[in-house]
């Protein structure tokens, strides 16, 4: 089980739990929205990658990641990746520096950091690892701005045994009209 900093910058051992009534949640004065909501939020997400038949999300859009747990940083350019798992809490793999930002701005209790000197997509790759995930039906952002051709590919050649599936949200009428959906990855 991979070892995540938690709350108070103290390690906790990662947990599999159900639901998002059974996922630990930082409640605070500072989020812009109920835990219930967020909880809503969640359950919306896990049902959308069930109807995809998405085991693990990794999500990597800033504005994705602030909907499902109210995280915003100015830092939002650097590295950033949500994941999304039912039975496991979701973890922020991110960096080194934003971690006081977690529990300021975010309902979270689970992240992984990344020092400047790491790859940030090979920290992903072991906290997949570490998690059991990495050999998965993964979805992943590819029409996100922040998914890059090159951790496609790191995420790809590091774990062989994972399928990828392309989860970007699609709500454009031409999508709509032709039955076109998230489509396998490469």
């Amino acid at each position: 089980m991979i070892r995540m900093k938690g709350r108070g910058m103290q390690d906790t051992v990662g947990t599999p739990v159900t639901g998002s009534e059974a996922i630990k949640m930082n409640g605070h004065g500072r989020l812009g929205f109920s835990l219930d909501e967020y909880r809503r939020r969640y359950e919306v997400v896990l049902g959308g990658m069930a109807a995809l038949g998405v085991d693990v999300l990794l999500v990597r859009g800033p504005e994705n990641i602030t909907y499902l747990t109210g995280y915003e940083t100015p830092g939002y350019y650097k590295y950033h990746c949500l994941i999304v798992a039912p039975g496991e809490e979701p973890v922020l793999v991110l960096r080194r520096f934003e971690e006081l930002n977690i529990p300021e701005y975010s309902w979270l209790t689970r992240h992984v950091p990344v020092d400047d000197w790491e790859h940030a997509p090979d920290v992903t790759v072991r906290t997949l690892r570490d998690m059991g995930l990495d050999d998965k039906r993964i979805g992943v952002e590819k029409a996100g701005w922040f998914f890059t051709v090159e951790e496609y590919e790191t995420l790809r050649t590091s774990m062989p045994k994972a399928g990828f599936v392309d989860a970007t949200a699609r709500s454009t009428s031409s999508s709509a009209s032709n039955g076109a959906g998230p489509r396998r990855a490469g």
